[in-house]
């Protein structure tokens, strides 16, 4: 079949108006791709004699949801995907009205006693604006410190009663038992029980993770870059964008480790925390020291003559060796061209023979 067979085939040649049956219409300009438009002169219908279904297949559709959670505009997934700009916005409101109000968020259930030493949180609030600059809307968000999912946020002016509406939005086993991290703004002060409340800075290193969050809010969602073309024209939207990616964050951070590892390691109940801390060498080698060392390779050793795995005539000679890692060092970034030109300089001298000092 050739490519015009093809377009006249998805074509559905029109007689009569489509919403009253009248053949009494007239010519009524151009629509937005250059096609003649056409008006009914009874019932007003605007609409074109020969108009194209265009399927648009699963495989596209979600495409699109993936390209809705990345920085790039809506224009440009219409030019990515080939879908039309009011197509393409009808179904973006409908997966942002699809988000759930719960945001996935994998609330802890455990004995009280147990989540009253581990629960701690992190709120902090981000500037963005909507329609125009002068209409700023800050995002209020709080993330739990350990599994790092965003359990409530708020769109809205930097006011006290926001506060009081994000601490609202956060879920009750978080309000009784949950230590709150933030800065000293005076909003927190008023909202949060002063005994649960930690009002500190950032040299103390508690709210770095809200704080790398709110980075990756500003690489991914397009909305929020400070200088763009790609802000959202209706509060609703802005949010909308905002509860997407924030559903989608927290299903890629349900679980520490995938559930198969764990059942396949030997656990009994499914938990979110990492077996152990990447850190936890490092500590154990401090509390060890030379003279545990020592014993250890002393029981190491005594171990294997007992299974007969070292002879005496083996345990006569011994090779000790010792390595360092070497370390990053980098020259700094302005410095990098002039050493890379430095040895392209050398090489051409040798080269030709010129003797260097």
């Amino acid at each position: 079949m050739r490519r015009g067979e093809a377009e006249e085939s998805n074509m559905i040649p029109r007689e009569v108006c489509p919403q009253c049956g009248s053949t009494w219409y007239k010519r009524n300009g151009h629509t937005h791709t250059g096609k003649q438009n056409h008006r009914c002169k009874l019932c007003g219908r605007a609409f074109v004699l020969n108009p194209e279904h265009r399927v648009i297949t699963e495989e596209q559709r979600t495409l699109i949801e993936r390209l809705l959670l990345e920085r790039i505009s809506l224009r440009g997934i219409c030019r990515a995907v080939g879908v039309g700009l009011q197509w393409l916005l009808q179904f973006m409101v409908g997966r942002f009205q699809a988000a759930p109000a719960h945001l996935y968020v994998d609330s802890p259930g455990r004995p009280p006693q147990v989540i009253v030493q581990r629960l701690e949180a992190e709120l902090d609030e981000i500037w963005s604006f909507a329609g125009k600059k002068a209409n700023r809307q800050w995002v209020w968000i709080a993330t739990d410190a350990t599994t790092h999912q965003v359990i409530a946020f708020h769109v809205g002016d930097r006011s006290g009663q926001r506060a009081q509406a994000l601490w609202k939005k956060i879920p009750s086993v978080y309000q009784n038992h949950a230590v709150f991290y933030t800065d000293h703004y005076t909003a927190y002060t008023s909202v949060i029980p002063s005994a649960q409340h930690r009002a500190i800075s950032k040299l103390a290193r508690k709210t770095n993770h809200v704080e790398r969050f709110n980075c990756t809010l500003r690489q991914r969602v397009s909305r929020l870059v400070r200088a763009t073309l790609s802000f959202s024209k209706k509060l609703t939207n802005h949010i909308g964008a905002i509860k997407y990616f924030i559903c989608d964050y927290n299903l890629t951070k349900c679980a520490a480790l995938p559930q198969h590892y764990q059942y396949f390691c030997g656990e009994e109940y499914f938990t979110h925390k990492f077996p152990c801390d990447p850190t936890s060498l490092v500590k154990w080698r401090q509390r060890v020291d030379g003279e545990g060392s020592e014993k250890l390779l002393k029981e190491s050793l005594a171990a294997a003559q007992r299974e007969a795995l070292l002879t005496a005539a083996e345990a006569k000679r011994v090779n000790v060796d010792t390595t360092v890692q070497e370390k990053a060092i980098a020259f700094p970034t302005d410095a990098r061209p002039y050493h890379k030109a430095r040895q392209a300089l050398v090489r051409v001298a040798r080269c030709c023979n010129f003797k260097l000092r």
